[in-house]
């Protein structure tokens, strides 16, 4: 850098060109100490993507744009989360939805499409659809089998 002492155009393009090399050698380095030092593996990654489902379930998720979120490809994402949970990321989904909705059900009587919303199901049949095939029971049934403060309809046999 020092080399190119002249003030022409061509001596400040290689200075500019020899700092830019030194910043990009201090960033790398700093990143690698960085990682290192926080341990960026492929577990934070997938770590990452469980508690953003989590914490974000009742948003609309798209796997791939939570991979470009993280920075790495969808397939890899896919197959890190599987890993850790034995699931695909979708199927991870589901299952955190799905949870959350049979908790509603059972202690609380909001209407069916407030807690499909909720649950990050814009329309109630679909939410309906997923619900039976998880549980064998359509959301309205599950309530009534398991919300203990829904009345429950009952016969007389007198």
């Amino acid at each position: 850098m020092l080399e190119s002492k002249t003030l022409t155009l061509d001596g400040q393009l290689r200075r500019n060109a020899e700092m830019m090399q030194i910043l990009s050698d201090m960033i790398i380095e700093g990143a690698q100490k960085a990682g290192k030092g926080r341990g960026l593996t492929s577990f934070s990654y997938s770590e990452y993507a469980v508690r953003y489902i989590n914490n974000h379930f009742s948003e609309k998720i798209r796997i791939q744009d939570l991979a470009n979120r993280i920075g790495i490809s969808r397939s890899y994402l896919v197959k890190l989360v599987k890993q850790v949970t034995g699931m695909s990321p979708q199927e991870y989904l589901i299952e955190i939805r799905m949870r959350r909705a049979s908790d509603l059900l059972g202690r609380s009587n909001d209407p069916i499409q407030s807690i499909a919303s909720e649950c990050g199901y814009d329309d109630a049949l679909a939410f309906s659809k997923v619900f039976k095939s998880k549980f064998g029971v359509n959301p309205s049934e599950y309530r009534m089998q398991h919300n203990k403060s829904c009345p429950e309809q009952t016969e007389d046999f007198d």
